[in-house]
C-alpha cells in the first residue's frame, strides 16, 4: 500500500522525495574502463631512428591514462552543462517559477567553473592526484600532508591547491580518495590561514 504525502500547510498531495541515483557513478566508471580499453587497443609506442635494444625489449607503458580519461570526461561534462543551461533558459519562457530555474542555472554555472579551473590547472591537478595516490595507504597521511603543506611558501599557491583538492573531492567516486582529498584541502587551508 502506497502512502500519500500531504503538505502541512495546504493539504495538497506532494510528490515523493527523489530517490538517490547511483547509476551515474556506475556509468562513469564503465565509460572510464571503455576509454582505457580503447587507449590500450589503439595507442602504440613507435621509435623513429635508432633505439637501444634494451629499451625496446624492456617493459614500456603509457603513463597518465587515468588523468587523460578524467580530463576527457570533464571536457565532455562541460559541453553537457552548457546544453543543460540552455535548456533551462528556454524553460523560463513557459514556466513562472523563475527563481528555481535561476538557482539550478547558478548550480550548473558553478560546476562549469569548477571544470574549467581543473582543466586550466592541469599541473596542480596532476601534482595533487599523484600525492594522493602515493600516500593513500599510508597510516601517517595527515602528518605527511602537513609536511607537504609546510613546504609550500606561497599563500596563493597553497590556496589554489586547497581549492583544487576540494573540487577534486567533489568529483571523486572512490570514498577513500575522497576522504584524503578533503583532509588535504583542510590542511592546506589551515596552512594558508597561518601565512
Amino acid at each position: 500500500m502506497r502512502m500519500k504525502k500531504f503538505s502541512n500547510i495546504s493539504g495538497f498531495e506532494v510528490n515523493e522525495e527523489p530517490k538517490i541515483d547511483n547509476s551515474n557513478s556506475k556509468q562513469i566508471t564503465a565509460l572510464k574502463s571503455k576509454i582505457n580499453k580503447l587507449i590500450e587497443d589503439y595507442l602504440t609506442i613507435q621509435s623513429y631512428g635508432s633505439a637501444h635494444k634494451d629499451l625496446l625489449n624492456s617493459s614500456v607503458k603509457i603513463v597518465g591514462k587515468d588523468m587523460f580519461i578524467d580530463a576527457l570526461l570533464d571536457l565532455m561534462s562541460d559541453e553537457s552543462l552548457m546544453d543543460q543551461i540552455k535548456a533551462l533558459e528556454s524553460l523560463k519562457q513557459d514556466n513562472k517559477d523563475w527563481e528555481t530555474i535561476d538557482n539550478k542555472i547558478d548550480e550548473l554555472e558553478i560546476e562549469k567553473k569548477t571544470n574549467s579551473l581543473l582543466f586550466e590547472k592541469v599541473s596542480e591537478v596532476k601534482s595533487i592526484k599523484s600525492f594522493i595516490n602515493s600516500y593513500l595507504e599510508n597510516d601517517n597521511f595527515n602528518e605527511i600532508s602537513e609536511v607537504y603543506a609546510n613546504r609550500l611558501s606561497s599563500k596563493e599557491k597553497i590556496e589554489m591547491k586547497s581549492i583544487i583538492s576540494e573540487k577534486l573531492s567533489q568529483k571523486e567516486t572512490d570514498s577513500e580518495k575522497k576522504s584524503k582529498l578533503i583532509t588535504l584541502s583542510e590542511i592546506l587551508s589551515k596552512r594558508s590561514n597561518e601565512l
